[in-house]
């Protein structure tokens, strides 16, 4: 199941209702410190929501932003580096599976 963040309060971490099986939402800070993704089995969706940064994988770097959405694909590693003022982002989890997930009802 997911839990879903209600955005109507800021800063707030409260689960709502479940959308898709498996998949998890959940408010990532990184600080000001640089922080190591490992690759895993899972797709990772991110949306800055506060400060900025970048996003560096194999030799590239993608300037993060507020409201900029970047998408990971499963297997890749990654590190999410942060200007001065810090990085916050929604991060969505979406586990490899071989059909698409089934909306929860």
């Amino acid at each position: 199941s997911v839990d879903l963040l209600s955005l109507a309060e800021a800063g707030a971490q409260r689960p709502a209702d479940p959308v898709f099986e498996g998949w998890t939402v959940d408010w990532h800070e990184v600080g000001t410190e640089p922080s190591d993704v490992p690759a895993g089995e899972a797709e990772l969706l991110y949306m800055v929501s506060r400060g900025g940064g970048s996003l560096a994988f194999e030799e590239h770097s993608l300037p993060l932003q507020p409201g900029a959405f970047v998408k990971m694909p499963p297997g890749l590693q990654h590190r999410l580096v942060p200007a001065a003022d810090g990085l916050e982002l929604l991060r969505v989890r979406i586990p490899r599976t071989e059909e698409a997930p089934s909306a929860v009802p």
